[in-house]
């Protein structure tokens, strides 16, 4: 093999050292013949033009080898039982302050909906406890995410205390909640044309 100190990348002709060029054992100096930015922007665009394809590959492949990758995880695993806990041990012990800042930022950021998910867990469970329909009680809470309306009458209820009138405004929820399921699937129809 011969060493050389400088090479003409035969992409773009520039003459560089040769800590600009990838190793390549083949070649007569040990060096690719071209330079690591002509390769990045090569791949770089050779990625943009197939990228569909690509992903549509990796899926596959991803798809395909799902269950011998899980197969094989879980042999290793079970084979290095006590390596596999001592990793953990020590990365939780080791990111312990970042784990709790990420924790902490992400509660802070989600503050309401996280808010808003306990007090609707908390009166779901309530409306359970009180006899009400579980199948009503589970299609009601499918939509309270996602129409404010719904959360509405659910906190309506949770606020009422006569009997009668919660009664009323289930009957009411569940008109609402038989609409919304008949909208959702006109619109899920009207999407596959």
């Amino acid at each position: 093999m011969i060493t050389i100190k400088t090479k003409t990348c035969t992409n773009c002709g520039k003459r560089r050292r040769v800590k600009f060029f990838n190793k390549k054992s083949s070649s007569k100096d040990g060096v690719s013949s071209r330079c690591k930015d002509c390769l990045v922007t090569d791949y770089s665009v050779s990625y943009i033009k197939h990228k569909e394809s690509l992903k549509e590959y990796n899926k596959e492949y991803y798809q395909s080898t799902k269950e011998s990758r899980s197969v094989e995880g879980k042999a290793y695993r079970e084979a290095n039982r006590e390596k596999v806990l001592e990793y953990h041990r020590n990365y939780d012990e080791v990111n312990r302050d970042r784990k709790n800042e990420l924790n902490r930022n992400y509660y802070n950021k989600h503050k309401d909906e996280i808010s808003l998910r306990t007090k609707m867990k908390r009166i779901q469970q309530k409306m359970l406890c009180s006899s009400v329909d579980a199948e009503l009680v589970e299609r009601v809470f499918n939509f309270t995410e996602e129409w404010e309306g719904i959360r509405d009458f659910v906190e309506l209820w949770d606020k009422e205390k006569d009997s009668e009138e919660r009664e009323a405004i289930l009957e009411d929820l569940e008109e609402v909640i038989d609409e919304l399921e008949i909208y959702d699937i006109v619109k899920v129809r009207c999407s596959f044309g």
